[in-house]
């Protein structure tokens, strides 16, 4: 048999690929479905990288009025000296992107100033609470036993609610502690509701599960 040593590639690729799904069709199989999932996973990757390129590049040549239009929108204000933006992650980008050359420099600038501040309000803010927490949670880890006894009175009597913490003791009893840990006390029963609902919790969504196996079965 004498062969064509011109003959298409593609042909020689097909008929050897058709002579290996005869002689091996379950390995073919796998491997052509193999070969689509790859396919179609490459697929994804370039669309999803032609998306961003495209939402950047549409981005980047927005007009300056455009720009400020949808930062305003963001920030959701009726005048640059509105004190909030609603938006601040949205419309500081776009702000960005205006030159100091576009007429319209002057109000994204006090925009743009106006989210500095509201920013740093924040971060003080932020800064404020954890002080806080930070205080309230020493003052409670270093207070004595009998002030620990008396805020338990307190949580106890109803006249005080703060942050408890549950646990089992050595003896397999349910215990409370208001004072993140440094003393524990005898659960009021505020620990064994909280166990109970939880459970209750678990068996029904045990109970969700099992309905729906049913149903599927």
């Amino acid at each position: 048999m004498v062969t064509d040593s011109k003959a298409n590639p593609l042909s020689l690729c097909y008929d050897a690929f058709i002579a290996f799904y005869i002689s091996s069709p379950a390995v073919a199989t796998v491997l052509i479905l193999f070969l689509i999932v790859v396919a179609f996973g490459v697929a994804g990757a370039i669309w999803e990288s032609a998306t961003e390129a495209y939402s950047e590049y549409k981005f980047n040549h927005i007009p300056p009025a455009e720009h400020l239009r949808i930062a305003r929108e963001a920030c959701n204000v009726g005048k640059p000296e509105d004190s909030v933006c609603m938006n601040p992650s949205t419309a500081a980008p776009h702000l960005n992107k205006i030159s100091h050359e576009s007429p319209e420099y002057g109000e994204a600038s006090k925009l743009l100033e106006m989210i500095r501040r509201q920013e740093q309000a924040e971060a003080e803010r932020q800064r404020q609470i954890l002080g806080t927490q930070e205080a309230e949670r020493t003052r409670l880890t270093s207070q004595t036993q009998q002030e620990s006894f008396a805020q338990m009175g307190k949580n106890v009597a109803g006249t005080a609610h703060d942050v408890y913490k549950c646990a089992t003791s050595t003896t397999g009893a349910t215990i409370v502690s208001f004072d993140s840990g440094n003393f524990w006390w005898a659960d009021d029963g505020r620990c064994a509701v909280e166990e109970q609902k939880r459970r209750d919790e678990q068996q029904a969504a045990r109970q969700r599960e099992q309905r729906q196996r049913e149903e599927n079965a």
